[in-house]
């Protein structure tokens, strides 16, 4: 089952699809709409590029899909955690909080 938004509205619309191919391995699915098999449904991120040169395209863009949160598992005592885990979660953060697909126009 496939979930979208319409921009302008709060409402969620659903399709169920009959897939001829199904994976849970997101590089083969990519690797399948790259090679014309169908249509996917990806993270922004992982098609940018691919949307940018053209290799893809936006079949729906005044729809949406539900968001997927980003979650980092660490422990409770900051004192016990590596300081390069901090830089990593701060660039995590920096990085997805303006992602740079979206500012190149992706």
């Amino acid at each position: 089952m496939w979930r979208f938004k319409p921009l302008k509205s709060t409402l969620e619309e659903k399709v169920r699809i009959e897939p001829h191919l199904s994976s849970n391995d997101g590089e083969i699915v990519k690797a399948w709409a790259l090679a014309g098999h169908g249509l996917i449904v990806r993270s922004e991120w992982d098609v940018s590029e691919d949307l940018r040169a053209r290799r893809l395209i936006r079949v729906l863009p005044t729809y949406r899909l539900p968001s997927a949160p980003i979650v980092a598992l660490i422990g409770t005592r900051r004192e016990a955690r590596a300081p390069r885990v901090d830089r990593f979660l701060q660039e995590l953060v920096r990085h997805f909080l303006k992602p740079e697909w979206i500012q190149r126009g992706g």
